[in-house]
């Protein structure tokens, strides 16, 4: 999915449920054809219910929240009611 910087986009893949009632889902940052960075995004089993499928909402917080993706290899946990759709 592309958003407001057209040469980035994120791909988001679900992963597995996780202890505490959280979910993963693999997540990577390209530019063009280049890999910039892969982490994990964390949500909760009620968002993930609630924002079914989360994978676009995942894309959408990334994108209007890049300075706050973690570096290569690393995992954040996300609030998805930070996306509003207009």
């Amino acid at each position: 999915m592309q958003f407001s910087n057209a040469s980035v986009r994120y791909r988001v893949r679900p992963g597995q449920k996780e202890p505490e009632d959280m979910h993963s889902y693999s997540v990577e940052e390209w530019n063009g054809s280049n890999l910039v960075r892969a982490f994990r995004v964390l949500i909760s089993e009620s968002q993930r219910l609630t924002h079914a499928p989360a994978e676009s909402d995942i894309e959408k917080w990334c994108d209007w929240n890049s300075d706050k993706l973690p570096t290569d290899g690393g995992q954040i946990q996300i609030n998805l009611n930070d996306v509003r759709i207009l």
